[in-house]
């Protein structure tokens, strides 16, 4: 069933006192299904999360959350503000599975990825940037935006053989577009090794 505002910012309000994370996330979560766009609602909300001081248990929350609703703008940019948080951390998977669950959010919304990528970037974790990229390529074809973006994080990719296999995917969903061909080329160029350089140039479709 359903519970009312007044209901929903009371249990948060319990949720606050509890001294326990896993108390304070129980009462969250039994509040998931009842969550709307009420402004009172998302802060008060964020307010708890940003209070619990286990990173697993807050990334647990949040990806609970976004696989029970359907969610708005409102309420991603602030997971998205949480996540970054959790990315600085020992928790980089975690934060990747927010960005993985919510891909398609953004390529439905694109006024989102500034918020998205920005938790990308404090991921320094080259294999969860490759498979980010792979998914929103897979996807099917992406937008100019969402390709600069997508150029943007292959430029902080450190190893060879993973910026050639990213390019390979943006290029395979990127639109036909000069500009975008320049930076692809001045992204390859700054890898070091030849083979890879090589390979990704030759498999580009043209």
């Amino acid at each position: 069933a359903n519970i009312n505002k007044i209901g929903m910012l009371a249990m948060m309000d319990m949720a606050m006192e509890y001294d326990g994370n896993t108390r304070k996330t129980v009462a969250l979560r039994k509040i998931h299904q009842s969550l709307n766009n009420d402004p009172e609602i998302i802060e008060k909300y964020f307010d708890v999360v940003n209070n619990l001081t286990n990173e697993m248990e807050r990334y647990n929350l949040l990806l609970d959350l976004i696989y029970t609703k359907k969610l708005t703008k409102e309420w991603l940019v602030r997971i998205y503000e949480s996540a970054r948080d959790v990315a600085s951390e020992d928790y980089k998977q975690a934060a990747t599975a927010i960005l993985r669950a919510t891909i398609s959010d953004v390529q439905e919304d694109e006024s989102l990825a500034k918020e998205y990528f920005a938790v990308l970037e404090k991921i320094d974790h080259d294999s969860g940037k490759d498979e980010i990229i792979r998914m929103f390529c897979e996807k099917g074809k992406i937008s100019n935006k969402l390709t600069v973006y997508l150029f943007k994080v292959v430029e902080d990719i450190n190893v060879d053989i993973e910026t050639a296999t990213s390019l390979l995917y943006i290029n395979k969903a990127m639109p036909k577009d000069a500009d975008l061909d320049y930076i692809y080329n001045s992204v390859a160029k700054k890898m070091e090794s030849d083979y890879e350089y090589e390979r990704a140039m030759i498999n580009r479709e043209n």
